[in-house]
Order: C-alpha cells, then sequence, then structure tokens
C-alpha cells in the first residue's frame, strides 16, 4: 500500500522539541500505522479512514506553534469509475436478459393469440 511521510518544520532558540502529532484533535488512532519520529509522521499504509486533519506542535520555553495538514485520501478505483463490484455488474446483467426474455414470451404470446384464429379461418377456406 502507499505510505505518506508528514514533517513538523519547526524553528526556534531553543530548538523546539518534541514535536506533538494529533488527528482531528485527539491521539493517533493507530500507533501501529501512524509512527513519530523526531518531527516526522509517517503513515504506512495508507487508507481511507486516515481522512482528517493532522496537527504538530512544537514548543520551546518561548512559546508553542503549530501546524496542520489536511489530509483526504481518494480510491483510485473511485475516481476512474471502477469501483463497481463484479456481482453488481453480473446482477445487472442477469437483469437485463431476464427482461428481455419475458417481453419475447410476451410478444410471442400475444402474436400467437391474435392468429390462432387465422390459421383455423384459412384451413377452412381451403376446404371449401
Amino acid at each position: 500500500g502507499l505510505s505518506i511521510t508528514l514533517i513538523c518544520e519547526s524553528k526556534g532558540k531553543p530548538l523546539p522539541d518534541p514535536v506533538l502529532w494529533t488527528k482531528d484533535g485527539g491521539e493517533l488512532p493507530d500507533p501501529e500505522r501512524m509512527v513519530v519520529n523526531g518531527r516526522e509522521l509517517h503513515i504506512n499504509p495508507l487508507n481511507r479512514t486516515d481522512n482528517g486533519t493532522y496537527r504538530c506542535e512544537a514548543e520551546n520555553s518561548i512559546g508553542l506553534n503549530s501546524a496542520e495538514y489536511v489530509l483526504i485520501i481518494h480510491d483510485p478505483n473511485t475516481l476512474a469509475g471502477r469501483n463497481v463490484p463484479d456481482h453488481a455488474v453480473i446482477g445487472g446483467i442477469v437483469a437485463v436478459v431476464v427482461f428481455v426474455t419475458l417481453c419475447s414470451i410476451i410478444l410471442l404470446g400475444r402474436y400467437l393469440a391474435r392468429h390462432k384464429g387465422t390459421y383455423l379461418t384459412n384451413e377452412a377456406k381451403g376446404a371449401e
């Protein structure tokens, strides 16, 4: 899967350390995939639940500063219009086949019902 690294750039004297990372105002929800290494937040692998606002806070004896990243993850299959499950496609094909078959049966039945008497009439006319 794909991964991403967010970097918290901070300057100051003394250099702000450590950096605190949060997601949507709370703790990072998945510490196994979301690993903080110094000023960097590594997320591996990415998934759609990682969408959100990531905030890094850096503090030293002079003050506190923060920055935010808004992470939006798109499913590439959705963007390409290929996110249709196979069973949905098969179901659609079966529905079309059933519809065409029913229409054919109805039309054939109406045709035979209309012409049933015609055959008898023609035979009767030929016998006369």
